[in-house]
């Protein structure tokens, strides 16, 4: 019998575990030397509830995503990384929202894919770079957002 606990218990964690990184794009970058990874799955946004996101440039509202995933380290994944970026804009068919490219300080970069009815998106990648680092959101689910600072 207790074996039996045992094996299922196991069965339920390598299921949770596969749910959880289903949507993931950037998992594989996580065991790098000098990034941070996050990522935060469905089922833990249903229970946050509603909650803004703020960054420099836009404000998210998180009650109707899908998934966060977020990844930021230093200029040597860069490459690696904005070939990932890359690869998620052609398979989704996002197109550019909004690009900075000032002469000093960070490239900031928004895709994205507009829902169906127009008013908000379904996918949102946003890539922040310098030459000392790279950030990389991605967002799904309905998104709705606001640019904090037109001059990001």
């Amino acid at each position: 019998m207790k074996r039996h606990l045992i094996i299922i218990l196991i069965l339920i964690a390598t299921a949770i575990c596969a749910t959880a990184k289903k949507g993931a794009q950037f998992s594989d970058f996580a065991s790098q030397n000098g990034t941070t990874y996050t990522y935060v799955s469905p089922s833990m946004l249903a229970t946050m509830g509603e909650y803004n996101i703020q960054t420099r440039t836009i404000n998210i509202s998180t009650k109707e995503l899908s998934s966060i995933e977020t990844i930021s380290g230093l200029s040597t994944i860069a490459e690696d990384l904005i070939k990932r970026v890359k690869q998620i804009i052609n398979k989704e068919k996002l197109e550019t929202l909004a690009t900075r490219r000032p002469r000093s300080g960070a490239t900031v970069s928004i895709f994205g894919k507009t829902a169906k009815g127009g008013k908000q998106l379904e996918k949102l990648i946003m890539v922040e770079q310098t030459h000392v680092n790279i950030k990389v959101t991605y967002l799904t689910g309905r998104i709705s957002f606001t640019f904090n600072n037109l001059d990001f």
